[in-house]
Parts: C-alpha cells; structure tokens; sequence
C-alpha cells in the first residue's frame, strides 16, 4: 500500500510527539508494498524424471514497508529542522527493540488495518544540506497486515449453535484465541465446517472458571493456574476461511478474539 497520509504511530506512540509528519520529498517517496503473499516453492527435480517432485510451500516472503516523514508544516514555516538530539530521539522510539510492534498509519483507507513490525534500517534524508526527514525501512512479521482486535462473545447454556465469519484472507487455517468462562465440567466446540473437528475440555475441577486458549501457540491458562492438559483432546480450535458452523457445548460464556491477517499492499 502506497502511503498518502500525514500521521502514523508507531507502538501506541503517535508522529506528532516528534513534531513529525509524513511526505515526500524531492525523489524520496513513499515505498509500495506487495499486494499479495508470494510462496517458496518446494520441489525436487530427480535424474531422468520430467516433472520435479512437489513438497509443498512455505510463505517466508514477508511484507516490508518504506515510510518518509519529516518536521511538521510548523516546523517548516519556522525553518526549525530536525537537530542531532532529535534524531537520536526519533531512532530509540523506531529502532533497537527486539519484538515486533504495532504501526498504524492514518489514512482514510487504512483506518481499519495495522501492521506488525520491525524497523530493519533508518536513513537521514537530506534536502539543501538540511537533514529535514528520515526514511524508515519496516519488515512485517508476516506478509500481511491484520484489522484490528475483534472479540465476539457468546453465553452459551446447553447448546448453541454459531454461524461464524472468519475474515481472514488466507487459506489455510486460523487460529483466534478463546476465553472460557465456565465454573468446571465439560466445554465443546465442533466445527462442521472442518469436518466436525472438535476442540473439548472434559470433566475439569470446578475449581477453574476462567480458561484462556491461545490455539496458534498451543498454550492453555486458567485462573488456577492447573494444567488441564489431560481434561483436552489435543485438537486445538481453528477455523476455515469464510463461514464456519459451529456448535458450542457447556453452560457459561465463549469469547473469541481474532486479529484477522489481510492482504493489504499493491
């Protein structure tokens, strides 16, 4: 996505802090990045076959970003440019950490998408001999960008059945986190969708009353602190691309988080 914006934050703290705004300047511009995931291809060409043995893919092609902002319009009627303290500033608020962070950027067309993010390079755009912007290299974890946090909640007694939209743009699995609020006994999701696959935690303590799922990662957590790994069927939730029909089983409330990836470049 080629930016036109002014503004952006970059891990819940916005350019304007730095008196910074987003533009162009002279043949520095904004980058464009790929619209949609490219594949590795995994094959194996063997003597005398004429076709090579197809293994699979791997989507290792993640989505990278060039972003040029420089001092604000103020600050340019001011002739006030950015001095040596300012730019040491604007590095150790984009550069040095070590996990990706949130960069949302201000545009009518991206208000509801965000990207995850590590600024790889930093380069001082002069312009006259002035250093009047920065140009900042970001790779994504991911060839994605993602809309923002959704929580769907559901009280369930007995039975219920779901009819759920996964609104992510890839085609294998997703995998949202769930959080289960139920006091003991026995909680089930089947997925008709995924060939009746069922997620199941079975005869639990009635001790525990919160459960957290972290499906992606395979991690379990709940208010006690148990491990209710053997009360599971080691089949963690996930969902097909579009509608899923779920039915839920237990007696208490069912929430589930998604960060859906999308494609967002071009």
């Amino acid at each position: 996505m080629a930016f036109f914006g002014k503004s952006f934050m970059f891990n819940s703290v916005p350019c304007e802090t730095y008196d910074l705004m987003m533009y162009n300047i002279g043949s520095t511009k904004q980058g464009d990045g790929q619209f949609a995931s490219i594949p590795t291809i995994e094959e194996e060409a063997v003597g005398k076959k004429w076709k090579p043995y197809f293994y699979g893919v791997r989507f290792e092609n993640k989505l990278e970003l060039d972003m040029v902002f420089g001092v604000n319009q103020r600050r340019l009627d001011e002739g006030k440019y950015l001095d040596r303290y300012e730019l040491d500033e604007i590095a150790s608020w984009l550069t040095g950490h070590e996990e990706y962070l949130w960069l949302d950027v201000e545009q009518e067309d991206m208000l509801h998408v965000r990207y995850k993010v590590i600024c790889q390079k930093l380069d001082i755009v002069d312009y006259e001999m002035i250093p009047m912007a920065l140009k900042a290299s970001f790779v994504c974890d991911s060839p994605y960008g993602y809309l923002a946090e959704e929580i769907y909640t559901y009280t369930i007694s007995g039975t219920r059945n779901i009819s759920f939209f996964n609104k992510s743009c890839i085609n294998g699995y997703f995998m949202p986190e769930l959080e289960i609020t139920q006091t003991g006994g026995t909680f089930s999701i089947t997925n008709a969708t995924d060939g009746n696959r069922v997620f199941s935690l079975t005869s639990y303590p009635s001790s525990v009353s919160s459960i957290q799922v972290d499906n992606e990662h395979g991690i379990i957590t709940n208010n006690q602190d148990l491990n209710l790994y053997p009360y599971f069927n080691y089949k963690f939730f996930r969902l097909k691309r579009g509608y899923n029909q779920l039915t839920v089983r237990g007696n208490g409330t069912l929430k589930i988080r998604c960060t859906f990836p999308v494609n967002t470049g071009g």
